[in-house]
């Protein structure tokens, strides 16, 4: 059962985006994700056997209430304008506050011997860590970051405020990263203290590496199945 109040077309889809209350700079991107959720849900409604009518209706129907979707994109896109020098900054502090509670809770805590005892450790410090990190954290940054994995497998195209924000974001924290792997190589720090550092930094980078890994997969395989259905 279809709504009654759907989009019927691509352009009708064009025409709702261009009418609504949101930043300039988030305009063609919002265009572009909603076509993207179309095409993707298009394609795989084709490979599961409907026929091209009935799987772009689908498509069309999954997208919900035009009017629904206005109040919701109206309220929520205007935090994804994110500034990137703020978004650098907030990255740098945040990166910085996570290592010092690795810190702090190394000095304050005891910790056993061995690798088992140094995994709990770091993963509860770790969690501790991103929390900082979500405190500190730009407002809509998570979205965007998941928006920039996604992009990343697609042509290069001119980059928006928005993804220089994520880059900023990401590659501050990634210097700090960096700072923490060599005080740990080159500076005589006692052993405790580079491995209270070290561990949760680790765990904190392979839990983010993996999700994005996750992202770009997934994002691959809608494009697979869009251009299939396409016969590109």
């Amino acid at each position: 059962m279809y709504h009654v109040d759907m989009f019927k077309s691509k352009q009708e889809l064009r025409d709702f985006v261009a009418g609504l209350r949101i930043p300039e700079s988030r305009r063609t991107l919002v265009e572009l994700e909603l076509l993207d959720h179309l095409e993707s849900r298009i394609a795989v409604r084709l490979a599961a056997g409907d026929g091209q009518m009935e799987a772009e209706q689908n498509a069309f129907a999954a997208l919900g209430d035009p009017e629904a979707l206005r109040s919701a994109l109206e309220r929520v896109e205007p935090a994804f304008e994110i500034d990137p020098v703020g978004a650098s900054a907030r990255g740098l502090a945040s990166a910085v506050g996570a290592s010092i509670v690795f810190a702090i809770a190394g000095a304050l805590f005891p910790r056993g011997d061995g690798l088992a005892a140094n995994l709990a450790f770091a993963s509860t410090t770790a969690l501790c860590g991103l929390f900082v990190i979500w405190i500190v954290a730009p407002r809509g940054i998570g979205a965007a970051l998941r928006s920039g994995a996604r992009a990343s497998i697609e042509p290069r195209a001119r980059r928006t405020a928005r993804q220089r924000a994520v880059k900023g974001y990401v590659g501050s924290m990634i210097l700090v990263s960096l700072a923490v792997w060599a005080a740990w190589l080159f500076v005589d720090l006692p052993e405790r203290v580079r491995d209270d550092l070290l561990w949760p930094a680790s765990l904190l980078w392979l839990a983010y590496g993996s999700y994005g890994l996750y992202v770009m997969r997934a994002a691959r395989k809608e494009r697979a199945l869009v251009r299939a259905a396409h016969g590109a």
